[in-house]
């Protein structure tokens, strides 16, 4: 890796970027090919030669023959059922009227093209990643949830606005209560308030129908909470939707913060939305009025069921099994930001 730190795991971004590059010079390997195997061989063998000239050290002892057998006699039986045309697979369930669910991996400001460069991942992780990716028609995304959680976190290194240092006492409780530790490296998840004007900006790229609030549970023990309202840039206030195009310049943005009260008590047993302290409940509100999308659910503590989207159906204000603690706010629509 080049001396930029980029924003998502470094082990991570290795990995897709070597992806990326054989995808971008042609000469990548794909499921598919595996259905020729004579031509998916001399495929193979061109890529390991072509990647021994680059890294000759760390392929120096690298076996291609063990790794081939491998392929033909472990991995190939194995998955050979499941290698389909997956563009008409997916055009064919949709027009048969089946749901199709895309969930992104990463966060929208690791998308390589509308992230923070050069601390991004290696490939589109917006909602545009789902039309490249998949193949599906644009008009055919019927719904855009963003995910967001009730404060900022960020991995890996890159511009943090609104971050709150390792060592701020508040910090450190986000993290220490949001279990904010990288699930591969052990390391600590940076942690902030949260940001809108990043949130305004996912927004313009993704267009979303609603979002979903998770973690807000985090904040119970906060008396004061304060959210990023705005960036300014030498006492220029950015727009609806502006973000600077270099680390350098976001870097240097002033955050304009508005400050709640806390609700200080513990809302992981909530069963419905009007469950919710009234400071909670204006919380939500809020960031719906900044950022002009509705917010669909919350989510108030990290059980698996929390995200169990068939209790979404259940009639608001009925009481749930005591396991799902997902809280959901009415069916008001916020008032659009027209910024």
């Amino acid at each position: 890796l080049s001396p930029v730190c980029l924003g998502s795991l470094r082990r991570a971004a290795s990995i897709n970027a070597e992806y990326m590059g054989t995808k971008m010079n042609r000469n990548g390997i794909r499921f598919g090919d595996l259905l020729q195997w004579d031509t998916f061989v001399q495929k193979y063998k061109s890529l390991v030669q072509t990647l021994k000239s680059s890294y000759p050290k760390t392929l120096e002892d690298y076996d291609e023959e063990k790794e081939l057998a491998l392929y033909k006699e472990k991995y190939y039986p194995r998955i050979k059922d499941m290698i389909t045309d997956t563009v008409l697979l997916l055009y064919k369930a949709i027009n048969e009227g089946k749901r199709v669910l895309a969930e992104g991996a990463n966060a929208a400001m690791l998308d390589i093209d509308c992230g923070t460069y050069p601390a991004v991942t290696s490939s589109n992780t917006t909602c545009g990643g789902v039309c490249t990716g998949l193949g599906i028609p644009p008009h055919k995304l019927e719904a855009r949830v963003g995910v967001v959680k009730a404060y900022t976190t960020r991995v890996g290194n890159g511009p943090f606005p609104t971050e709150l240092l390792e060592g701020d006492e508040i910090g450190d409780i986000l993290c220490s209560v949001g279990h904010e530790v990288g699930t591969t490296t052990g390391r600590r998840r940076r942690c902030g308030w949260l940001d809108i004007p990043l949130l305004r900006y996912t927004n313009v790229v993704n267009g979303y129908s609603t979002i979903n609030i998770t973690e807000l549970d985090v904040l119970n023990t906060l008396k004061n909470l304060k959210i990023g309202i705005a960036y300014k840039i030498n006492d220029k206030t950015l727009e609806y939707g502006e973000m600077p195009s270099s680390l350098e310049t976001l870097s240097e943005v002033q955050v304009v913060y508005e400050e709640l009260p806390g609700w200080l008590s513990d809302i992981s047993e909530c069963q419905t939305f009007s469950d919710l302290p009234e400071h909670a409940i204006s919380y939500v509100r809020r960031v719906e009025e900044l950022v002009g999308v509705r917010v669909a659910w919350v989510g108030v503590g990290p059980d698996r069921n929390q995200n169990d989207l068939s209790a979404r159906n259940k009639a608001r204000g009925t009481k749930k099994e005591k396991s799902n603690r997902t809280a959901w706010p009415s069916s008001e629509t916020a008032k659009a930001h027209r910024g």
